[in-house]
């Protein structure tokens, strides 16, 4: 599904050596496709000791779309502990390669120690 933010746009125009002044701001709607689940998307943890280590192969971006945020929730096993951001991690993505349908030939791995 598309997911759609609006953002202020300003526009200037230059020649490099003069420049026109900015124009005032005006709402843009910005549509952008959402990232995809690759194949395989399922994340794997690792525990050493005390030390968590969690994978999981890249999101599958439009063309454009270079980086993504992935968020690690982190559900203790536990009624009185609340759910909690364990990691917010900015990562390249995935682009999906010409005739795969969109799911992501080209995948890589990402990963977060907690």
């Amino acid at each position: 599904h598309m997911q759609s933010s609006l953002v202020q746009v300003a526009l200037r125009i230059g020649d490099g050596t003069r420049w026109s002044t900015w124009s005032n701001l005006e709402p843009v709607p910005l549509t952008l496709p959402a990232p995809k689940v690759p194949r395989g998307g399922e994340a794997n943890a690792d525990w050493i000791g005390k030390t968590c280590t969690i994978s999981w192969n890249a999101a599958v971006a439009p063309s454009g779309l270079d980086t993504a945020e992935y968020q690690v929730l982190v559900h203790p096993d536990s009624w009185q502990a609340p759910t909690r951001i364990g990691a917010l991690i900015m990562a390249p993505t995935a682009h999906a390669m010409e005739g795969d349908g969109g799911m992501g030939k080209q995948q890589s791995s990402r990963s977060a120690r907690m």
